[in-house]
């Protein structure tokens, strides 16, 4: 059996439980409050001689006292709520005791292309309408979201919905670390996650993604025989007027962040709406690929090399910059496209993608086929 990897948070480990007895992807109750539901699943799940009817707390004591293990103090708190370390105590002895009864299915990806085809279709339904800033925010604070106050929330909302998401459905459990950076997913293979505007706030096309710390993905890759990348591509509409940086400010106050000044003494606009169009997988397989990669022009490792974005912090690593227009056949080897609202926004996701060059487009196909009716 592999090591034990910690749940980042509540929200993660809510689901890495409901993968593991098949109940489908967990929300958070108010208050970051798993929902009692979680542990009664357990119950059933590994038909345990547990009183379902019990409050949380004493559930908990009991699932544990089923299955052999601990439970302290640590596992819960006031309001008849399950901490972190209670919640991952049960997934990890949950887990063993399905493993010895044989109900763990061994559903492991046969190909790189069939896990790249199942994340995406698995995050996929949770992207399907229009993301909000003040509904998906709040959200993120509501799941204790260590990065629910961060500016660029699309990114953050989509790595931590996505990945949870992902577990819920396919299982799996958090990515390895590397220097500073511990990738989003792992499944069979590493993955991370990223949203990418199709738009900047100028109005201009923008067909280059972020990756992340070269230096951490070069490790990764070397280690782990590759790394992906979940890429939501979307349209975003952005806070013109500055209401949403007055109402992130009183959420900010609200819960105790501390607002910082850009370097720059510039703010940017945040983003008011993110609609994502669809969603790919991107593989980098090894470091021949990325070598090649920055030969041939399609990767840049040297992105925001030295760069500041707030006053006090230390100096940023380069990450990598991977421009679609440009990615040779191959790369791209799963998508699934979002039934949110299309019109406009499809309309510019297809200027940026239809100016990849001939051989991917002749590999892929119409990216943007209408339905028939």
């Amino acid at each position: 059996m592999t090591p034990f990897v910690p749940s980042r948070d509540k929200y993660e480990a809510v689901n890495r439980l409901s993968s593991l007895t098949g109940d489908g992807p967990e929300e958070l109750g108010p208050g970051s409050k798993e929902r009692k539901r979680v542990l009664q699943n357990v119950v059933r799940f590994l038909e345990l001689p547990v009183d379902p009817g019990l409050n949380k707390v004493a559930l908990g004591a009991a699932i544990m006292e089923a299955l052999g293990g601990p439970w302290g103090p640590e596992c819960h708190s006031t309001g008849y709520t399950i901490t972190l370390v209670g919640l991952d105590r049960v997934l990890f002895y949950a887990t063993q005791a399905a493993d010895a009864l044989g109900r763990v299915a061994d559903a492991r990806p046969r190909s790189i292309e069939e896990e790249a085809e199942r994340i995406v279709a698995a995050c996929g339904s949770a992207f399907a309408e229009v993301l909000d800033m003040r509904t998906c925010v709040t959200l993120m604070k509501n799941r204790g979201d260590r990065n629910w106050a961060q500016s660029e929330w699309p990114g953050w909302y989509f790595e931590s919905t996505g990945r949870a998401t992902c577990m819920a459905k396919e299982g799996g459990e958090p990515g390895p670390q590397y220097g500073s950076v511990r990738f989003d997913y792992r499944l069979a293979h590493v993955w991370d996650f990223k949203a990418h505007s199709v738009r900047m706030a100028s109005n201009s096309l923008n067909p280059k993604m972020i990756l992340n710390d070269s230096a951490a993905i070069d490790s990764c890759v070397v280690a782990e025989g590759g790394v992906g990348f979940i890429v939501g591509h979307g349209d975003a509409r952005y806070d013109v007027d500055g209401s949403l940086r007055q109402w992130m400010a009183s959420m900010k106050k609200s819960g105790g962040v501390k607002s910082r000044s850009a370097k720059s003494g510039r703010s940017r606009a945040f983003k008011a709406t993110f609609a994502m169009t669809h969603i790919d997988a991107l593989f980098l397989p090894d470091a021949d690929t990325i070598a090649q990669g920055l030969a041939d022009g399609w990767l840049k490792n040297n992105f925001q090399v030295g760069f500041h974005q707030i006053d006090g912090d230390s100096p940023r690593a380069g990450k990598y910059l991977l421009d679609g227009r440009k990615m040779p056949e191959g790369i791209l080897i799963g998508r699934h496209e979002t039934n949110v609202e299309a019109g406009m926004y499809r309309k510019m996701a297809e200027e940026v993608l239809l100016a990849v060059e001939a051989p991917l487009m002749d590999a892929q196909g119409a990216l943007f086929e209408d339905d028939e009716t």
